[in-house]
């Protein structure tokens, strides 16, 4: 049986944050940086601008992580 101290060493590898994800894209719209740290980050209110968001980053053969958690979560 595993010991607690490799078992934390093991949770703490996956749930590290993955280099890059916290970081905004270059591309990301200023629109889109203001509404993912706001409070309205979860608003169902938010789903539209973020769907289409998502479609531009679909065209253009972007990612942007948090925007598209943002909407997932929704």
């Amino acid at each position: 049986m595993p010991s607690i101290a490799t078992s934390n060493a093991k949770a703490d590898e996956l749930i590290a944050p993955v280099e890059g994800l916290d970081v905004p894209p270059s591309f990301r719209p200023e629109h889109i940086t203001t509404l993912i740290e706001s409070v309205n980050r979860y608003n169902p209110e938010s789903l539209e601008v973020l769907e289409e968001y998502l479609a531009q980053q679909c065209s253009e053969g972007t990612f942007d992580c948090l925007a598209d958690l943002a909407m997932l979560k929704l």
